[in-house]
């Protein structure tokens, strides 16, 4: 599978690499991202259960149907306020440890674009060496875009709020128009720093901010149809799974451990793309950075003088 992986790729190619690699690697893939973001679904689904939200069905017996999909999201709204702060917990912990299975699954990547072999355990032990600088990395950049997203985001809803009594129909318009720049802001500025990880984990290069900048430079449009893409996919198909149980069992314990587990795989997806996209920006790099030492040798490079007789 090695042949094709040393090459920039069209953004066809990486969509096909991508779902070559994670079915063939799924079962290594996988158990990477399960046990490092594994738990914190289950953690999730213990608290649901400690509020007292049903464990199979979460569909009361008695009444219509909608009666008793509508009392089981009652159930699952009744949660108390040290609840909502352990779900909220976990929630900041996925941020720390989703990046630590993005690392594992990168040099899962980088093993199969070698020719090499993917060990799981190898995989497991690798981002527990960068582990320090993956989590503040990560921090950093979380950090970052919260700042980036909630202040102008604030300044979107104060502004619409306020124009809403002055001219209700402008200020609908503009809050809409807003806040499709403001997505379309962060997802260029994702583009452009989202690779940090490939820099930390392969390069020493901490937080990596700037690297992936530089490595990202001339692909934004690219990485963001790309991303696109693979979200469409991914949340077409959680979208339809979700409904489905949720319609059979309700919002009961056992619809978010499916949920979760749905999740889990779709997640595998989402990393190797992310992982496939990182390393041929890189060959991209390195092609252009060995194009431009060639140039400047080439013009420094001394010339003979012309034989005298």
């Amino acid at each position: 599978m090695n042949g094709n992986a040393q090459s920039p790729k069209s953004f066809g190619q990486i969509l096909d690499y991508t779902f070559r690699l994670s079915k063939r690697y799924f079962k290594d893939f996988f158990l990477i991202v399960l046990i490092f973001t594994g738990p914190v679904y289950l953690i999730q689904a213990l608290i649901e259960l400690a509020s007292g939200t049903s464990l199979v069905t979460g569909l009361s017996e008695g009444g219509s149907y909608l009666d008793r999909l509508v009392s089981s999201v009652d159930e699952t709204a009744n949660t108390s306020l040290f609840q909502d702060v352990l779900l909220m917990l976990t929630g900041l912990v996925s941020i720390i440890l989703g990046p630590l299975a993005a690392v594992g699954i990168m040099h899962g990547v980088h093993h199969a674009s070698r020719g090499e072999r993917v060990d799981a355990g190898d995989l497991l032990r690798r981002p527990l060496a960068k582990l320090w600088p993956i989590i503040g990395s990560s921090l950093l950049v979380g950090v970052i875009f919260f700042a980036i997203v909630f202040v102008p985001l604030m300044i979107i809803i104060f502004m619409g709020v306020f124009g809403a009594f002055i001219e209700p129909i402008s200020a609908i318009l503009f809050s809409v128009l807003m806040g499709l720049g403001l997505m379309l802001g962060v997802a260029l500025l994702a583009a452009r720093w989202g690779f940090y990880l490939g820099p930390v984990a392969f390069e020493n290069n901490t937080p990596g901010i700037g690297r992936s900048w530089h490595l990202s430079k001339g692909q934004t449009w690219k990485i963001v149809g790309i991303f696109l893409i693979l979200f469409i996919i991914t949340g077409t198909i959680t979208s339809v799974i979700d409904f489905v149980m949720t319609l059979l069992m309700g919002y009961s314990v056992l619809h978010t451990v499916l949920t979760g587990v749905v999740t889990l795989v779709l997640n595998v997806i989402m990393y190797v793309g992310y992982a496939v996209v990182y390393f041929d920006l890189k060959v991209r790099n390195d092609a252009d950075d060995l194009e431009g030492m060639i140039a400047d040798y080439s013009q420094t490079e001394p010339t003979e003088p012309p034989y005298q007789q």
